[in-house]
């Protein structure tokens, strides 16, 4: 797929344009360019007409509709703690099934092993098309697990995936942050990190390193600064830098913002009271990542 045709099926995926002559208008191209990549959509079965739709005078346009079987993907997160989490999605992004189980990080056979097992769970006839693979900095080499999945999956894609970057893609897209094209993901685990998302993309920056805070240490889940209004102040530190000069839509929280009985969400809200953006949980949860990561897949073919 060229970048060209990527960007018209996002677009008419995500909505922004539903015919020829809208796609031509969003994406700054003439309407010959636009009816001939539509066709390569419609052709690879990615797209199809969807019959036609009301007129505003003069002949009427034909609805282009974006297939959710054309397609299937594999998403699976690594977390620090070696836990695995995997969805099967559709061609829209939509998560069909999903899964979790263990991998053991120091072995990779093992690793493997697992992911491969946690495939056949998701998709028992090895039916979709690739499988993308959400890896935390520091915790397995995703170059050599490339390799060892490659001489068990013949044929099928595979995309090795930043993990933060993959949750902050998946909430971008039909996500937490949607319809905001300018966000910014903020997870806490045992640090606090940050993912700056322009136009619904990570922005890695000049050396790669944009929006990197250092990995921020958290209080001690087991010391005394393991109250709400302590985490708030931690976060609100870092936020109110990075809001003022990146001015987000949305804010995500993800990791353990997301837990059931987490309470910092509405105190952030309440400090950052004086900034225009949406705050919001990750719309997957704890399976964001995997699902960021499947959709990175298709992005990468």
């Amino acid at each position: 797929m060229t970048t060209t045709e990527a960007t018209a099926y996002n677009c008419v995926r995500r909505g922004v344009a539903r015919t020829r002559a809208e796609l031509a208008r969003v994406m700054g191209v003439s309407r010959p360019t636009a009816s001939t990549v539509t066709d390569t959509l419609i052709s690879s079965g990615l797209l199809r007409d969807g019959g036609k739709c009301r007129s505003s005078g003069g002949r009427a346009p034909t609805l282009l509709v974006p297939r959710p079987d054309a397609f299937s993907l594999i998403g699976v997160d690594i977390n620090a703690s070696g836990r695995l989490f995997g969805v099967r999605v559709d061609a829209l992004g939509d998560v069909t099934d999903r899964a979790a189980g263990y991998a053991v990080s120091e072995s990779l056979e093992r690793t493997t092993s697992e992911i491969l097992a946690l495939w056949e769970r998701l998709d028992p006839d090895f039916d979709a098309i690739g499988i993308g693979i959400a890896v935390g900095r520091g915790t397995l080499n995703g170059a050599m697990l490339m390799k060892a999945l490659r001489r068990k999956l013949i044929g099928k894609y595979i995309h090795i995936a930043e993990r933060l970057s993959a949750a902050a893609v998946s909430e971008g897209f039909r996500g937490g942050a949607d319809p905001e094209r300018d966000y910014l993901l903020l997870s806490l685990e045992e640090t606090l990190e940050t993912v700056i998302c322009i136009g619904g993309r990570p922005f890695p920056g000049a050396h790669g390193a944009a929006g990197d805070l250092g990995r921020l240490p958290v209080p001690d889940r087991n010391g005394e600064d393991t109250s709400f209004d302590a985490l708030a102040a931690q976060c609100t530190a870092v936020l109110r830098c990075v809001l003022a000069v990146f001015d987000p839509g949305a804010v995500v929280l993800a990791g353990r913002f997301t837990l059931p009985d987490a309470e910092l969400p509405r105190h952030l809200k309440e400090r950052l009271g004086g900034f225009d953006c949406r705050i919001v949980t990750a719309k997957f949860g704890e399976f964001s990542a995997a699902r960021g990561a499947a959709l990175q897949t298709h992005f990468s073919i």
